[in-house]
């Protein structure tokens, strides 16, 4: 159910811009995009914290990028 009311919502957001296009326009912000779900958490972030810096992301695996290059030596839990 949660997951169908989140597609429901990225709907409502995203404008298809051609039927021959997988590019959709974003009526919150106006940009034209491929990628739906990456974009929707620019308006809607989650919040991934990295345990051993102040850094922050909206993607988990931008975080998973973030420590495996900036912490690459630290030990993780």
């Amino acid at each position: 159910v949660v997951a169908e009311l989140k597609n429901w919502r990225i709907s409502q957001i995203f404008e298809r811009q051609s039927n021959s296009d997988e590019r959709r326009r974003c009526s919150l912000c106006g940009k034209v995009v491929t990628n739906v779900r990456n974009h929707y958490y620019v308006h809607f972030p989650g919040k991934y914290a990295c345990p051993l810096c102040p850094a922050v992301y909206t993607r988990s695996d931008t975080l998973l990028t973030h420590t495996r290059m900036k912490h690459a030596h630290a030990h993780v839990q």
